[in-house]
């Protein structure tokens, strides 16, 4: 299997707008870590070999759990959608007639499953096992169960027992269809919903945080060490994040010295000939090249150190700053600094 991840697309178009609203340049890292940190908006892909002896993978169509079982995805389809297709009503009836000594209780969840002597005693016990211990034996289940004899508890489920639940189809059912036990809904999603509930695939998307939770064991740890491994270096993700700008018509480009970093912007870098430029413009481009990264404050300072707030200088400083920013000349970064693209050409020295 092939581990990989992706940006979910709303939350990729979010950023998007917000790169493309400005002239800044973003780190690319940073991007990225916008995606790790929020599981709602990265994707995990999964994929299986492409060759026919390749295993496939089974995803519930509701949540995008993946499986490499597909009778493990169905259960899950029963155990956690049920109520996606199945509304739920109360019908009164009449308390239970007969003489009762003694109620049996589930030990695990608490409900009430009647007296052994009573007609609907097994049922419930079936109904209780499968949709909610599914995953258990049922003679495990069964040791769980727990005898009362105390009046209160008898006349708990005596009272219980006069609200009827039954459950219609959502979708397709006749308004007029008799209402099923959940017994017998069950039946149904099992043979009728479940498997049109689940797709077979070789390549599967769900949300990483359902990711880290999967079910399936084998797929939970291929999960878990890819996830691991992107956490130190995201590979995949930033390979899909640079496709998707350079869709967008984004620039992702390198900066810094020795190992350099990332960034993308909606300026495409632009290395200026300094030697051709006008004085201003020049003076800016000759400063940045010698001390990038520097911040507006250090380039007003280093260029025309002695401006007045309100004067002619600073005010033409500014407006070359503007129009460098925006043809590119001059790069802008997310946190104010700024530098010139590579290849930008100082003039010669006289």
């Amino acid at each position: 299997m092939n581990v990989r991840f992706a940006p979910d697309q709303k939350q990729l178009a979010q950023i998007i707008r917000k790169i493309s609203s400005s002239p800044r340049a973003f780190p690319l890292m940073e991007v990225a870590s916008l995606f790790f940190s929020n599981p709602e908006a990265c994707l995990v892909v999964i994929e299986t070999k492409q060759d026919k002896d390749a295993k496939s993978l089974y995803q519930c169509k509701a949540c995008r759990m993946v499986c490499l079982d597909r009778d493990v995805v169905a259960a899950h389809v029963l155990k956690n959608h049920f109520e996606e297709y199945f509304e739920k009503e109360e019908i009164e009836g009449e308390e239970p007639v007969g003489s009762f000594t003694s109620v049996c209780k589930c030990g695990l969840s608490g409900i009430l499953l009647g007296p052994v002597n009573h007609h609907s005693y097994a049922a419930k016990v079936k109904e209780v096992h499968m949709a909610m211990y599914a995953s258990m034996s049922v003679e495990d289940f069964r040791s769980r169960i727990q005898t009362l004899r105390d009046p209160e508890s008898i006349e708990q489920w005596k009272a219980e027992c006069k609200t009827k639940v039954v459950y219609k189809l959502k979708k397709g059912a006749k308004p007029d269809a008799e209402p099923m036990s959940m017994l017998e809904a069950h039946a149904v999603m099992k043979d009728q919903i479940a498997d049109s509930a689940v797709t077979t695939t070789k390549r599967a998307t769900m949300p990483a945080k359902e990711a880290r939770s999967v079910e399936d064991p084998s797929l939970g740890q291929a999960v878990k060490e890819a996830w691991a491994r992107e956490m130190r270096s995201p590979l995949s993700l930033l390979f899909a994040l640079r496709a998707a700008f350079k869709h967008k018509d984004l620039h992702v480009f390198k900066s810094g010295t020795g190992r350099k970093s990332e960034f993308v912007t909606s300026v495409k870098p632009v290395p200026l000939d300094a030697e051709h430029a006008v004085a201003a413009a020049r003076d800016i481009v000759v400063y940045l090249a010698d001390h990038p990264g520097c911040k507006p404050r250090d380039l007003v300072l280093g260029v025309v150190p002695d401006a007045a707030a309100d004067s002619p200088e600073l005010a033409e400083l500014k407006r070359q700053v503007r129009w460098l920013v925006d043809k590119g000349h001059v790069i802008q970064y997310s946190n104010g600094s700024m530098s010139v693209p590579n290849g930008t050409k100082k003039p010669k020295a006289q």
